[in-house]
């Protein structure tokens, strides 16, 4: 007789390798994409440091963390940095626009939210979106979507205080 489902329930974490993917891009070459290793820090903190590499030369570090702390709050952070190389470099000395090109992009993402349970007077969220002019046409992930033309950022944090027994509050 043989189970029909196996479940492994552990009391511990558990990090371990992420497997990348592979493929092949027409500019940059073969890659391997999205390989790393995942750190299981504890009830509260998670991080996954991957990588990118391309057999042209292009590079990529990413690290990606979430966080959540029940009643208190939650969020996460995305950092991102990528060597891209476009181009042969041979032809790097004939002066020919677009033929060789190597550009050094990074990005950050960060959110943030409080659980309205850990402060009834004050409330803190956060978003903020901040990259480089040429980052998302550079990351592999976004490539194939839209947000790989758009070049507008926006972010916002805000922190909203509440007076007891008022009807006023600052934000």
């Amino acid at each position: 007789v043989l189970p029909f489902a196996f479940f492994p329930f552990t009391q511990s974490y558990s990090s371990g390798i992420i497997m990348p993917s592979y493929g092949d891009e027409m500019e940059r070459g073969f890659y391997l994409h999205n390989g790393g290793y995942y750190f299981a820090i504890n009830d509260y903190v998670d991080l996954a440091v991957t990588g990118e590499i391309y057999t042209k030369g292009s590079w990529g570090l990413n690290a990606r963390s979430t966080y959540r702390k029940r009643y208190k709050y939650t969020g996460n952070f995305n950092a991102s940095y990528f060597n891209t190389v476009i181009g042969d470099k041979s032809l790097k000395d004939l002066n020919i626009p677009g033929a060789y090109s190597v550009s050094k992009d990074f990005k950050i993402n960060w959110t943030h939210s409080q659980d309205p349970k850990a402060n009834m007077y004050r409330t803190l969220s956060a978003s903020v979106n901040f990259s480089t002019s040429k980052a998302n046409f550079n990351d592999l992930n976004s490539l194939y979507r839209p947000e790989s033309s758009n070049n507008t950022k926006s972010s916002s944090v805000n922190l909203t205080q509440r007076f007891p027994d008022s009807p006023w509050s600052l934000s």
